[in-house]
């Protein structure tokens, strides 16, 4: 995994509402949930991120990505999907 990276794209019309990502790797002291992408309008690319921060020690981590205007309270859509990353 040393130099794998993950990273998350939307389309316009989502990026236009607004989005965030996160995952639930990430250590201790983030409360076990690392962020992928803060809440934003108009960018479609989180970037890529190094694999090693945000994949959880289980094997299995899961990805969230929030459409919603970081002004409001309720968001739009969401969704997740997992990532396997040990042999089963």
């Amino acid at each position: 995994m040393g130099s794998d990276r993950v990273g998350v794209g939307v389309s316009p019309n989502v990026a236009d509402t607004g989005w965030w990502a996160f995952t639930n790797g990430g250590s201790a002291n983030q409360g076990g949930r690392y962020s992928l992408f803060s809440a934003a309008k108009g960018q479609t690319w989180s970037g890529a991120q190094a694999a090693g921060k945000l994949l959880n020690s289980s094997g299995k981590t899961v990805v969230t990505v929030v459409e919603g205007d970081p002004n409001q309270e309720a968001p739009i859509a969401v969704w997740y999907f997992q990532l396997n990353t040990q042999d089963s």
